[in-house]
């Protein structure tokens, strides 16, 4: 299942942006599910012309000559112009981009809170010195929020195991 936070910042790409993510994909893992910029585009890279590219239109739901089209299930163009009403799946793309490690989760997942500066937000002074106490056993003055969170990545602590969870699952 793709991770929901990193779903959730490809939402907020353009419509172009995605377009060309999903059409990565689709080389990749699915050519019926590219997004062509136009019916002219289709006939260009797949050399189709007359009867058939008719046949496609004709069957297809294009609204304008110039829209984005991609093949329906039955072969025929359909127009697309936002990601609603496109073949993007965005639960799809975010799950292909993460096992390729791609440049565009890279970069998602680069700028992710550390869990040092999660702890410090998510926690009061007060909970902070506890867990100092409960992880690494030392006293208040040597307080350290790094070490902090160092120890508790070490014994993968709740907090940790929470941390994980809020941020990249």
């Amino acid at each position: 299942m793709a991770n929901q936070n990193f779903k959730y910042f490809l939402s907020e790409k353009s419509y172009e942006d995605l377009k060309q993510l999903w059409n990565e994909y689709a080389s990749d893992k699915d050519g019926d599910a590219h997004i062509y910029d136009s019916v002219e585009d289709f006939a260009e890279l797949t050399g189709e012309d007359g009867v058939e590219l008719a046949r496609m239109v004709f069957f297809g739901d294009v609204k304008n000559w110039s829209d984005t089209v991609y093949l329906d299930g039955y072969g025929n163009f359909r127009s697309c112009w936002n990601v609603e009403n496109s073949p993007i799946d965005l639960d799809v793309l975010a799950e292909w981009l993460e096992d390729e490690e791609h440049e565009v989760f890279t970069e998602w997942k680069d700028g992710q809170p550390t869990f040092e500066e999660w702890l410090n937000d998510s926690y009061g002074r007060s909970d902070l010195i506890a867990m100092w106490e409960e992880y690494t056993g030392e006293d208040i003055e040597d307080f350290d929020l790094g070490a902090l969170a160092e120890s508790i990545e070490e014994v993968d602590g709740h907090e940790y195991i929470y941390y994980l969870k809020e941020i990249f699952e």
